[in-house]
């Protein structure tokens, strides 16, 4: 199984919304190539989050660790960034998905500290399973740099390509 940690957004589909942003895309991406993955992040319970939890579920990917959170109404992919998971989150999620081989952490953008400990869960979790973990850093490069959880972990600045290919060279990443 591979772990994919990052908030989905929503996009408008006609009248309705669809999962967008680079978590869901990755997942996605990976559910099609035929590959077992779940998705750790929070959506607003709200139509949007509604409808991101359904296409998540028709595209093959597991949510058991998707968050709903009723203070809050899911992004829409304008604003680039989903609902921030805090570390409690992120804990109660590796507690209940033990057994991966991989990880893909889609580290916030502008909240170094809450990255900091996200990571630094995301390592033990990783360590704990055996799994490779792949970090997706915009920003603190360094911090996430640090005390890999072994000799595989790869980090990947984000470039100049869409928000579709980053997934898609993510997804095949995951698989090698």
């Amino acid at each position: 199984m591979i772990v994919v940690v990052g908030s989905p957004v929503a996009a408008a589909d006609g009248a309705s919304f669809t999962a967008a942003g680079l978590a869901a895309l990755t997942a996605i991406n990976l559910a099609a190539k035929g590959e077992s993955v779940e998705l750790i992040g929070r959506v607003g319970s709200d139509a949007a989050g509604d409808a991101i939890v359904l296409a998540l579920g028709r595209a093959g990917v597991g949510h058991a660790a998707l968050l709903r959170d009723a203070a809050r109404s899911t992004p829409m992919v304008d604003t680039a960034e989903g609902i921030a998971l805090d570390s409690g989150d992120l804990q109660l999620a590796l507690r209940y998905l033990t057994t991966f081989d991989a990880a893909i952490f889609i580290a916030p953008v502008g909240a170094p500290q809450a990255t900091e400990a996200l990571l630094g869960l995301m390592r033990d979790g990783a360590a704990f399973a055996g799994a490779r973990l792949i970090v997706v850093a915009a920003e603190n490069f360094e911090a996430a740099a640090a005390g890999a959880p072994n000799p595989e972990t790869l980090h990947i600045v984000p470039g100049s390509e869409s928000t579709a290919e980053l997934a898609a060279r993510l997804a095949a990443r995951a698989i090698a």
